[in-house]
């Protein structure tokens, strides 16, 4: 049994990048080496911050009900050190401080893929129960297999492509439940002594007993 979530995003930027003013460049990763990159350029208002580690650009899509907000370390910070640093009050301090201002931005045209399974990741969070057949209990679901039910897999997949138009994404997230028992059927063998009985089933009358102790001739 199988539960999926799944969004899609497909926006096009308020003030899109001119193709003919994107450029091959170069990209420092973290370990400082130089990566080529397809870099588009444009000059914009935009809303725009200076924190103490970090510049903040946001760059609104259609009718600005949605945009993307970018937070890049300044030189010599660390990305690490500023993702940790990311509480939900730094992030709404951080998005409160921007303003409009006008300024040539260089932005790198990209396009990432992402999947993963994330049954570790939920357990160290603390959803633990859920992914033990043992004491799963799942009988709001199902009555009458709920206690044999438990979350064997949670994977998720998505993909963002950044380019002069906007922006394209999409994820999905599928969990997997399965059933502790997943043996076939149950196999009975007849190979030993045992009794019998003739009934009626209505009133339980037996009309015959027996044993077999031996095979029968």
């Amino acid at each position: 049994m199988y539960l999926i979530n799944a969004i899609y995003f497909n926006g096009s930027w308020t003030t899109r990048f001119d193709k003919r003013l994107t450029k091959p460049d170069q990209f420092t990763t973290v370990d400082g080496s130089a990566a080529p990159i397809a870099m588009m350029r444009r000059t914009d208002t935009v809303r725009v911050a200076e924190t103490v580690d970090a510049q903040v650009v946001e760059l609104p899509y259609g009718g600005d009900a949605f945009a993307m907000t970018i937070i890049l370390p300044k030189p010599g910070e660390s990305i690490a050190a500023l993702v940790s640093s990311l509480s939900a009050d730094a992030w709404q301090a951080t998005l409160a401080a921007t303003t409009s201002e006008k300024v040539e931005l260089y932005m790198p045209k990209f396009s990432l893929r992402w999947e993963a399974l994330l049954n570790d990741p939920l357990e160290s969070l603390g959803m633990r129960q859920a992914f033990q057949g043992d004491v799963a209990d799942f009988t709001r679901m199902s009555r009458s297999a709920g206690s044999q039910l438990y979350i064997s897999k949670v994977k998720q997949k998505s993909f963002v492509d950044v380019h002069e138009e906007g922006t394209e994404a999409a994820a999905a997230t599928s969990v997997e439940i399965s059933v502790t028992c997943t043996c076939g059927p149950r196999v009975i063998r007849i190979d030993r002594p045992f009794v019998f009985a003739i009934r009626e089933r209505l009133s339980g009358t037996i009309l015959f007993l027996g044993k077999i102790v031996r095979p029968p001739a």
